[in-house]
């Protein structure tokens, strides 16, 4: 009987050691009574490593993402002892050649016929594949929809969610204001100061206008060349040409260095707030006769167009 029940434990832990997955066995008193092979490809640990260890000792670490040991891998293997509830998370691990790896760890627990816990199964599966799909897609998602430059929104991404705000206002009745900002003199700074100082000034203004915009329901996008397109929700038109002149004000303030010197930079700003008869092209193009307003009559000024309404 004994060399019989032998002979299936030997089968069972052949037919384990044999698995794809990785995977190990804690008993009770939270010792390590299996580690098969595959978790010794995965993690660099053999079995004789921590067979037969309590796994307070293991020195397999969850960790962040500047490697620092945040709990034992094991943590979770413990808390399944203690209330027989299976587990499921994704985490980072630090293996014994200390790279970083990210894993799914599943944990199962075993139970005595009156329902106690008399240990957990747990598996352990690589998602370094997936991890790096997803950061690819990330890195995509970027390409498509910001500008290289500045880094901000490009005009696709500003195309996608004006016709997403202009929806959520025909459903919902959701006010929202667009301002179209476009550097003073531009063409001028290019020409005298350099192509490389360009690029400076509509960065340094991308990051002006995104560190002021106050609630997180307002957009930044860089439109094209250097104009740049403001998204604002829960707006009246006070609130929006206020906004247009704070921006306006933040940019004058910000010192530009060039090695001739301190170059100020001015922008000019045209509003429009979403009115029923609105659509994409409209809004946009409202905004862009009051900017051209404001540059026509001197620049460094907002200027808000109402909707035309006809008698």
């Amino acid at each position: 009987m004994a060399e019989s029940q032998l002979e299936e434990n030997k089968i069972f832990k052949d037919i384990l050691n044999n698995l794809y997955e990785a995977m190990f066995f804690v008993n009770s008193d939270c010792i390590i009574e299996f580690w098969n092979k595959a978790a010794e490809r995965l993690t660099g640990y053999s079995s004789q490593e921590f067979v037969g260890k309590p796994c307070s000792e293991n020195t397999l670490l969850q960790v962040d993402n500047n490697y620092k040991g945040t709990a034992s891998l094991f943590t979770p293997v413990e808390s399944t002892l203690k209330d027989a509830k299976p587990r499921e998370m994704s985490l980072l691990i630090r293996t014994k050649n200390r790279r970083k790896m990210p894993v799914h760890i599943s944990t199962i627990p075993i139970k005595s016929n009156d329902g106690h816990p008399i240990g957990v199964i747990v598996t352990i599966r690589d998602q370094s594949s997936e991890s790096e799909i997803d950061e690819r897609v990330k890195e995509l998602k970027q390409l498509t929809f910001l500008d290289a430059l500045t880094n901000i929104g490009n005009r696709r991404f500003a195309d996608i969610t004006l016709k997403e705000k202009l929806e959520h206002f025909n459903r919902h009745r959701w006010i929202f204001g667009v301002i179209l900002f476009d550097i003073d003199n531009f063409k001028s700074i290019n020409d005298h100061l350099g192509h490389n100082f360009g690029d400076y000034v509509l960065k340094t203004a991308a990051e002006t206008f995104s560190t002021n915009i106050r609630t997180p329901e307002s957009s930044v996008f860089r439109w094209g060349g250097d104009e740049f397109l403001l998204v604002n929700v829960n707006v009246d038109e006070h609130h929006l040409i206020t906004i247009a002149e704070r921006l306006r004000n933040c940019v004058k303030n910000t010192v530009f260095t060039h090695k001739s010197g301190v170059i100020r930079i001015t922008i000019s700003g045209g509003a429009a707030l979403i009115s029923d008869n609105d659509n994409v092209e409209s809004i946009i193009s409202r905004a862009d006769q009051a900017l051209y307003t404001s540059k026509q009559t001197g620049g460094n000024r907002c200027f808000l167009l109402r909707e035309q309404t006809s008698k």
